[in-house]
């Protein structure tokens, strides 16, 4: 009969996947810690999600239609698709300064095109003309130094890469455009990385250990040092897809948060002596990264425990690290600095099945993770249709508090999704926040 059947297959499945446990591409699915009492390190712990359902005006929140067409210009790029590049999907704008234009990477050569300001200085077309390329990766973030000459980008499947010389040849006389691979990895010389297993790597030297950046996903630049923030998602990979011309992104995010295994970091690269150090690890997917305009601490999204970690610069809190709740699964991250406020975006509302695995005890909530990893890539969670930004005020908490917290201005969204989607990077200059997305042919343009 047929319940016998199925019977017999859920039991084989239940008893192969607990007593058998099958091995897994990354290592095997893990609990996740939900409390600091069980050991969980900053940004490693089960999410706290944001209730959508409720009134946020009650929780003090202003919520804001960001498809407003009066506020949100859309600028498409459906040109591209039909040519060379096939998917356009920049995540991120970067905004070089002085000129105010905007620079995307498109295509899977990581094409850098620029936009044609116009005499009111609002960016309206597109340049042809290709600037230079990034073939191997997949570029995810993008920033440009003070000056506007380098642009740093975060690409996955490399590290660490920047395009130099790319001022305005009236400002002067400069050589052509060059591209430089700063860094694929680096040496791990941190006192506690004294075995493979703590840092992963192969040791080289004593007391050396070579640490590969295997998911490069965004970057910032301190405004007083000049040094490069950069996040490390994770030690998945992603793997190239041919059906979107391009390295898979969100299937490693998807991958490493069913694994439940913390292993991002937040790392500097300083441009004078070419050294890379770690100052976050264990980050359940770190994400987005931004400097607060005095270079007093870094902030980097972890995803996937829907938390925002701060890593004091300077201070009395120098060289620690605060985990601060946000219920949002954030993306990209970018903080004005002239007015303070920070912004991030968030590609979907809550998933069901996350909502699901929540309500599970840890035990079974790690089988079911497993159970999700063995699906077909097909039938694997998506994100779902939604466009949401967060503007905050990050709060130091230096004499009235003992622990740092977001102070949520507004909350921009778009629920419906039709509007606006799956943003998955913002940058804010001038008043206007550009908005990325690793989807979209088309990047959106909000008037604050």
């Amino acid at each position: 009969p047929r319940w016998l059947t199925s019977s017999i297959f859920v039991g084989f499945l239940i008893f192969y996947t607990t007593v058998i446990y099958p091995p897994l591409p990354h290592g095997p699915v893990l609990v996740v810690p939900r409390t600091e009492k069980e050991g969980a390190t900053p940004g490693f712990r089960w999410p706290i999600l944001y209730d959508s359902s409720r009134d946020t005006n009650k929780d003090g929140h202003e919520t804001v239609d960001i498809s407003d067409e009066s506020k949100l210009e859309k600028w498409h790029f459906d040109h591209l698709v039909r040519g060379e590049y096939r998917n356009v999907a920049p995540e991120t704008v970067a905004i070089q300064p002085h000129t105010n234009t905007p620079f995307i990477f498109v295509g899977g050569n990581n094409s850098l095109l620029s936009f044609s300001p116009s005499r009111e200085g609002e960016a309206w077309g597109l340049k042809k003309e290709v600037l230079a390329t990034i073939p191997g990766g997949r570029v995810l973030g993008s920033k440009f130094t003070k000056d506007g000459d380098t642009l740093y980008a975060a690409v996955t499947g490399i590290g660490l890469v920047r395009v130099t010389n790319l001022r305005p040849k009236k400002w002067s006389k400069l050589p052509d455009v060059g591209v430089e691979v700063v860094a694929t990895g680096f040496y791990d010389t941190r006192s506690d990385c004294g075995d493979i297993n703590s840092c992963g790597g192969e040791i080289f030297e004593s007391n050396k250990i070579w640490s590969d950046i295997r998911l490069a996903d965004d970057v910032d630049i301190g405004p007083k040092t000049g040094h490069v923030y950069f996040s490390d998602a994770s030690n998945i990979a992603p793997e190239y897809d041919s059906k979107i011309q391009n390295f898979d992104a969100q299937g490693a995010f998807v991958k490493d948060f069913m694994r439940g295994k913390a292993s991002g970091r937040l790392l500097r690269y300083n441009p004078k002596n070419g050294k890379i150090d770690v100052l976050v690890d264990d980050i359940w997917f770190a994400n987005g990264v931004a400097v607060d305009r005095e270079e007093s601490f870094v902030l980097v999204a972890s995803t996937s425990s829907s938390r925002l970690l701060k890593h004091h610069i300077t201070g009395p809190k120098a060289g620690t690290t605060e985990s601060i709740p946000s219920g949002f699964l954030i993306d990209g991250l970018d903080c004005s600095h002239v007015t303070g406020k920070c912004y991030a975006a968030l590609p979907t509302k809550t998933p069901p099945i996350l909502k699901i695995l929540s309500s599970m005890p840890p035990s079974v909530n790690a089988w079911l993770r497993m159970m999700i990893l063995m699906l077909p890539k097909k039938m694997q969670p998506k994100a779902e249709l939604y466009g949401g930004l967060l503007e905050f005020l990050p709060d130091d908490c230096s004499n009235d508090c003992q622990t740092s917290q977001i102070n949520i201005v507004r909350i921009l969204e778009d629920p419906t999704g039709l509007g606006i989607a799956h943003i998955t990077g913002v940058t804010e200059h001038m008043g206007k926040l550009y908005l990325g997305s690793l989807d979209n042919h088309h990047i959106g343009v909000y008037k604050l």
